[in-house]
């Protein structure tokens, strides 16, 4: 995305075919955070940086880095991704549960996918009913943690799948048994599968979210949008696992 100077300019961004409903939240009017005007929270246009450093991968976003340079005429230096380059112990606020990984070690390669919708969104139990994946306290509407699963569905997914609170989620996308990640698509997400080599479905929530799907989805072809009703999610799973597709979205 190529940052404007004025309130009145117009964004770009590269590649890809924007409309207001992919577009960050605090570039909408209205949005929570609308009245920080943009980003002169990141920097004044009086105030040219030096450079900028950015958690990236070059091939990754070079036409919007390129945009960034020219307009600026300052170094761009690319340092991601951060947690292969510098890596650093855990810095979770909850306990990784580790014990899904000897899970991991009884499946067969590409066979599983991971579900993590990140650490801040929370959605309601009609829609994580439809879905099995590491539910985080809280992120549920109204609800301590997994009681909202009937029980007959609790039973029915210890047999063949693994509900943790909190997962070492670099550790799970680097194993050989995950062949998919259903993720919110926040940018450490991002990163993280695409070093993996693991293909994405999007279900994004809210802020960079969206329009990092639709780069996914639509630029890098490296994931899938998603619709959360029962056959869109089997056909989704059905095409990263199964499908030849699934082999041409793989990084």
């Amino acid at each position: 995305m190529f940052f404007p100077e004025t309130s009145s300019a117009i964004w770009v961004y590269p590649s890809l075919s924007c409309t207001t409903a992919v577009q960050p939240s605090f570039l909408v009017t209205g949005s929570s955070v609308s009245s920080i005007k943009k980003v002169d929270f990141l920097y004044k246009p009086q105030d040219t940086p030096p450079a900028f450093i950015c958690n990236t991968l070059e091939c990754l976003e070079q036409s919007t880095l390129t945009q960034i340079h020219h307009h600026y005429q300052v170094p761009i230096f690319t340092i991601g991704p951060l947690h292969k380059t510098s890596p650093t112990p855990s810095t979770s606020f909850l306990e990784e549960d580790t014990s899904c990984i000897p899970w991991l070690d009884k499946k067969s390669p590409k066979s599983v996918i991971c579900v993590s919708l990140g650490s801040l969104a929370t959605i309601d139990a009609k829609i994580a009913t439809e879905i099995a994946w590491v539910v985080r306290p809280g992120s549920i509407h109204g609800c301590d943690w997994i009681e909202f699963l009937p029980e007959d569905l609790v039973s029915e997914m210890k047999v063949r799948d693994m509900i943790v609170k909190w997962a070492p989620q670099k550790d799970v996308l680097a194993h050989s048994a995950v062949g998919g990640f259903w993720s919110h698509c926040g940018w450490n997400s991002i990163l993280e599968s695409v070093c993996e080599g693991v293909p994405m479905l999007c279900q994004p929530f809210s802020n960079d979210q969206m329009m990092n799907a639709r780069y996914l989805s639509y630029v890098w072809k490296m994931g899938l949008e998603m619709v959360v009703e029962r056959g869109e999610i089997e056909s989704a799973i059905r095409r990263v696992l199964v499908s030849k597709e699934g082999k041409v979205i793989e990084v």
